[in-house]
């Protein structure tokens, strides 16, 4: 149904991915079970399919996005298109101790935080993960997950169960706690954080004109 669709979830995706188009893909693992699975939604024509989706599942399993849409329906890297967020795992790295404050934060479970970065324009994929890499490497000592900046990295959708620690602290819903559209951020504002030394920019090459044919933009779109 239609009308059950969370309002704030649909502006958090919305916002994310503004007027960009592609596959956007939605993960699941069955919380009894185990069972992980994706599905693949075109944005911005399926987003209410999508929502759906992360409404029916949203009880029995954990929820996921990937906060970069593909030219195909794959979360591989080699299909990522431009990119409109820097995302981070802060796990227990309070959002406030970030250089750049985040667009977006979620509340996964008590304390534990992931954060979103909004670009003014949408940026290559490796200049993405660049950015993404060096917020975590930067904030490891503070607790922040150095492994959760790359790309095809899945965060919780906003509003949707966390089912890993329901056993110990009982099922606890994923919170918007920070959504401030008018922060919107370049390239340039990120070089607070220095470069990762270990690694070097890898090139993605675009995926070819014509994938994704244009049609009639806009509808607008959280671990």
């Amino acid at each position: 149904n239609h009308m059950d669709i969370d309002p704030k979830r649909r502006a958090v995706f919305e916002f994310i991915f503004g007027e960009e188009e592609g596959h956007f893909c939605v993960a699941t693992r069955n919380a009894r079970t185990g069972h992980f699975s994706e599905k693949f939604f075109r944005y911005p024509q399926e987003l209410d399919e999508a929502l759906n989706h992360c409404n029916r599942l949203r009880v029995t399993c954990d929820v996921w996005f990937c906060p970069q849409l593909f030219s195909h329906p794959k979360r591989k890297k080699e299909f990522a298109q431009s990119v409109t967020v820097a995302w981070g795992d802060l796990d227990d790295c309070h959002y406030e101790k970030m250089l750049i404050e985040p667009t977006v934060v979620l509340e996964t479970s008590r304390d534990r935080y992931q954060g979103l970065w909004r670009f003014e324009e949408a940026i290559h994929p490796t200049d993405a993960e660049d950015i993404s890499r060096r917020i975590a490497y930067f904030h490891e000592a503070e607790g922040m997950d150095k492994s959760g900046w790359d790309l095809t990295q899945l965060l919780r959708v906003p509003l949707t169960l966390n089912h890993k620690y329901a056993n110990t602290a009982g099922l606890r819903n994923v919170e918007v706690v920070i959504a401030r559209p008018e922060r919107k951020y370049t390239e340039k504002d990120f070089n607070v954080y220095p470069e990762v030394k270990e690694f070097q920019k890898q090139e993605i090459p675009f995926p070819e004109a014509g994938t994704l044919p244009k049609k009639n933009a806009r509808e607008l779109l959280d671990a």
